[in-house]
């Protein structure tokens, strides 16, 4: 008996050690690896209060709201870019659970469709189409003012995604104007190698960009640019013009202006001996047979640059064509780029939509500042009108080539094509 109690002891005291030393371990457990966080996602109280904008507002059963802002009438070839919204509308028919739906606004070119915009607050984003790059500058401006979402499908203004002049919350889908002038100045120092140039604008943003751009990429490259002159829309006596700017000898006259005005100076220019076999250049205000009469035999010789607008041609008639048939029970109208450019541009919006939403409760909340940053950092995204990317200017095609022309025996000859993606 003696022997059994002290074996029981014994077994007793072995257990005792065991669980002593099992609980010790596993206090040591405990110290050195801490339980995994807890992921806790933002609430939408915290993220719209920290947001300068707030949020777009769905609440249960309603849907995400865009706003199309397209020309009057399907004679512009812009307004046909309204279909392809819808059509790009109705190919994500839901959105974390809401369905999402394109209020279409007719632009008048003028301040009052976007005025109405800026102030419905139910707007997650708008696509447009159509007007001009001075109009969608106050347009993107009111809209920003209000942080809501403008992309455009249309508007190739350089100074519109310039750092200065950029409002906030504009990009866009179609080219940057300023693509011409890099792609002269690269032609005229590579190929035609010029060594100085003289720039000539209307003061408008249109003219005067391409310049600043020209100018810019010019010296870049090593050559000198000397002067730059400023006419008025109207004049029609450059000759004083003329003159000063032949006391600098430049290699090149650069002048991207429109038909009077740039068929007038080309003229005058050929009629000043110091001035007579300068090489001259223009952009596409240029590129018309307009221009060619105004000018007449001046213009042989002179170059002249377009933008010639990608399409993925196979996608867009395996899947786009197909749908829209279906859809519209007809073939498209209008410039078909300007279709892909509106197209990609809804599906960009929608994708950043996607990814920045908050929803709690059935209410989808869409803070716009992160929607902003959202649409900014899209990458490599396989649209109809090429492979977009976007920068923090809102410039998002970058792939659109440059074909130079040279005038011969009064037509338009293409001389050179430049890719940037080359």
């Amino acid at each position: 008996m003696v022997a059994e109690s002290e074996l029981m002891r014994g077994k007793l005291a072995s257990l005792l050690a065991i669980v002593s030393a099992l609980a010790i371990l596993a206090s040591g457990c405990t110290a050195d690896t801490p339980a995994p966080p807890v992921e806790r996602r933002p609430s939408a109280t915290g993220v719209c209060g920290s947001d300068p904008f707030g949020c777009v507002r769905a609440d249960p059963g309603k849907p995400i709201r865009l706003a199309a802002l397209v020309p009057f009438g399907q004679a512009d070839p812009s307004g046909e870019a309204r279909f392809a919204i819808r059509l790009a509308v109705q190919g994500r028919p839901l959105l974390h659970g809401h369905r999402v739906a394109a209020s279409l606004r007719y632009d008048d070119c003028s301040p009052v469709a976007v005025g109405a915009l800026a102030e419905d607050k139910d707007i997650a984003g708008v696509v447009a189409s159509g007007c001009g790059s001075y109009m969608h500058r106050i347009d993107a401006e009111v809209l920003s003012e209000k942080g809501i979402v403008f992309l455009s499908a249309t508007s190739t203004g350089s100074d519109l995604t310039h750092a200065r002049t950029h409002p906030p919350f504009f990009a866009r889908t179609t080219y940057n104007d300023a693509i011409q002038a890099l792609a002269m100045a690269r032609y005229v120092r590579e190929r035609l190698k010029t060594n100085s140039a003289a720039g000539i604008h209307d003061r408008s943003p249109y003219a005067r960009g391409l310049v600043t751009r020209f100018a810019s990429d010019f010296s870049k490259s090593g050559g000198a640019f000397l002067v730059r002159r400023a006419v008025r829309v109207g004049e029609t006596n450059f000759r004083t013009l003329l003159d000063r700017i032949e006391k600098t000898a430049p290699d090149f006259i650069y002048a991207p202006l429109f038909v009077a005005e740039g068929g007038l100076i080309t003229s005058q220019a050929r009629e000043i001996e110091g001035l007579r076999h300068t090489v001259l250049g223009g952009a596409d205000g240029l590129l018309t047979p307009d221009w060619l009469e105004y000018a007449g035999r001046a213009a042989e010789g002179v170059y002249v640059s377009r933008p010639t607008p990608t399409l993925n041609r196979s996608r867009f008639a395996s899947d786009f064509l197909p749908s829209y048939r279906r859809r519209f029970g007809r073939e498209p109208l209008g410039f078909r780029f300007h279709m892909a450019t509106a197209y990609d541009a809804t599906n960009m919006i929608l994708d950043a939509i996607e990814d920045v939403a908050i929803q709690e409760k059935g209410t989808l909340y869409i803070p716009r500042t992160a929607l902003r940053d959202r649409m900014f950092a899209t990458k490599d995204f396989p649209g109809f009108s090429g492979m977009l990317s976007c920068d923090s200017n809102g410039d998002c095609n970058h792939s659109t080539p440059v074909i130079i022309y040279q005038v011969r025996n009064s037509k338009f000859r293409k001389v050179w094509t430049w890719r940037p993606t080359a």
